[in-house]
């Protein structure tokens, strides 16, 4: 049954997120707002009936948000591409912007107070590697762990000793976890000696589960002998 139902008096696609409170909150991605609208790249909070705007908090200039995720304690994760040099924060994946590209992909994390814990840019210093975008996968786990998975087609990003240290084809599928403070605990490519593109992952249970397609004849580096 329908609880209830309200106009937001903005235009063009909708991003929302809840709290733990049932909060609502809302953001949108035109880059316009005709007079007395909500600007649509700033955040704003409703109540849990839809009732009331609780606040509107204005985002980064330069900035387009395209996701917003949040973990089990109240903290939220913005996901987009800029071209602002204040995204990123010490002791991250990568603090400084690549000026070689003309936009990046970032996160920020923010606390249910909208204080900024920390911010990263998502590429890295391979002038090759343009990072993500808005169809790779994201997840966050309840306390926090970002997972990332999507296509790659660069080599020497991968940490040591993981799953697939090196790109074995024109592109595989990445898999990578931040830890709660931003910075890459590892990177590894999947997808053995031909073509494989990302598919979706879901993080549960502890477990980052990947799905995908690939056009590899050979089943090392993607399948195990105790799969289906």
């Amino acid at each position: 049954e329908l609880l209830w139902c309200s106009y937001t008096h903005n235009i063009g696609a909708g991003i929302a997120n809840i709290d733990a409170n049932d909060n609502i909150y809302l953001f949108y991605d035109q880059n316009t707002a005709s007079v007395g609208e909500i600007h649509p790249q700033a955040l704003t909070k409703l109540s849990s009936d839809g009732g009331s705007i609780i606040e509107t908090i204005p985002f980064t200039p330069e900035t387009t948000y395209q996701n917003i995720y949040n973990d089990a304690v109240g903290n939220f994760y913005f996901f987009g591409k800029t071209s602002s040099t204040t995204i990123g924060t010490a002791g991250t994946f990568n603090p400084t912007r690549n000026t070689f590209f003309n936009t990046e992909p970032f996160v920020e994390k923010y606390d249910s107070n909208m204080n900024k814990l920390w911010g990263t840019y998502l590429t890295r210093d391979n002038p090759e590697y343009s990072g993500l975008n808005n169809t790779d996968i994201i997840s966050v786990s309840d306390s926090g762990e970002m997972f990332f998975s999507g296509e790659v087609k660069t080599n020497g990003l991968s940490t040591s000793e993981v799953y697939q240290e090196n790109l074995e084809s024109l592109s595989n599928n990445y898999a990578m976890k931040l830890n709660t403070d931003g910075a890459l605990e590892w990177f590894t490519y999947h997808g053995g000696n031909a073509v494989t593109i990302r598919g979706s992952g879901v993080f549960s249970n502890n477990s980052w589960f990947v799905t995908g397609t690939t056009e590899s004849l050979d089943s090392s580096g993607i399948t195990t002998t105790n799969g289906l």
